[in-house]
């Protein structure tokens, strides 16, 4: 297993070349990649910010001092995430309260939520891992209910659905991330998409008061962008493994992150491989549904479940062992 590559987004010869062409046309990258995002999403605001990660701290910071309530100053999240999560609410000074998840969806166990004390609570965040939907629909209802934020983080399901609603969309606003391992990349990256106007407007204060990445930065992504073209493949894979510096897998818990503006010129790139997120989605869960086949009559093993009107884009494939 070592020899195998994690998750992520093939770049050919062809992508590295299109983006080195597209970055000699005048224009604003970013604002074109916005429009596509708005687009296909069909919402009103796209902001960017550095990474996943501090796009989720900078939302939560801005929806406290929105809310304007000292004492709720609880985010409600998945037993089952990513490190980065309750990382990104301790940066923000708030207080991490965890609920259980139902373990054959990976969603929140609706019961254990809704029976939740919520006089202290800002902020539900969903997790959409793998690429698989919540139960967005009813966690969004548990939120209006209580009168609190509903964070749709939908960082590793760029593409996702529930009928033709995207993940992401779900609640008051919704995250997404461009590192590593993720849908599509730009070595790092986030997304944050709204319809409100107060917290769009909130956030762009934020964000423009934020230093540009460096040149040096900006210089070194590109190199790992190019790096990672050529060596994600598993036959050439197994060079990375031999690096122990480089801790390949581990996602640590830490508040120590850059926090600077998105780079243009990784956007885009990002924008370039936004063009291609149908058919790498399509591809993803082709693969996920020929393996389910493949394993179905395995004794002990069993896949996660979920509703006919989810629509999964398969960036991971969790198999529950018995």
């Amino acid at each position: 297993m070592n020899y195998l590559a994690p998750s992520g987004t093939p770049i050919s010869p062809k992508n590295i070349f299109d983006w080195m062409m597209s970055n000699l046309k005048s224009g604003d990258p970013l604002k074109l990649f916005a429009n596509k995002i708005k687009r296909k999403f069909g919402v009103k605001y796209c902001l960017f910010i550095s990474s996943g990660r501090t796009a989720l701290y900078l939302l939560l910071k801005c929806l406290y001092n929105i809310r304007g309530e000292k004492k709720r100053n609880e985010i409600i999240i998945p037993s089952y995430t990513c490190f980065s999560v309750p990382g990104s609410v301790d940066k923000a000074g708030l207080k991490i309260r965890v609920c259980d998840i139902d373990p054959h969806t990976l969603s929140y166990d609706l019961e254990k939520l809704s029976n939740f004390d919520f006089s202290n609570v800002l902020a539900i965040v969903t997790s959409n891992l793998y690429g698989i939907p919540n139960n967005l629909p009813e966690i969004e209802k548990i939120a209006k209910m209580h009168d609190i934020y509903l964070v749709d983080d939908a960082a590793q399901c760029l593409g996702g659905k529930i009928n033709d609603t995207h993940s992401g969309t779900f609640g008051d606003v919704g995250i997404f991330s461009l590192d590593k391992g993720k849908n599509i990349t730009s070595i790092q990256g986030g997304i944050i998409v709204t319809d409100s106007d107060q917290i769009a407007q909130s956030l762009e204060q934020i964000i423009d008061s934020l230093p540009n990445q460096s040149r040096t930065g900006v210089l070194s992504d590109c190199i790992k962008l190019l790096i990672y073209a050529c060596m994600l493949a598993p036959g050439r894979y197994w060079i990375f493994t031999k690096l122990p510096f480089l801790k390949l897998g581990l996602t640590p818990y830490t508040t120590n992150y850059p926090v600077h503006k998105y780079s243009p010129t990784l956007g885009q790139f990002a924008s370039l491989l936004f063009d291609k997120l149908s058919i790498l989605s399509k591809t993803r869960t082709n693969n996920a549904l020929a393996v389910q086949e493949a394993i179905r009559e395995i004794p002990g093993v069993n896949f996660i479940t979920y509703d006919k009107s989810v629509k999964p884009v398969y960036l991971r494939l969790p198999v529950l062992i018995d």
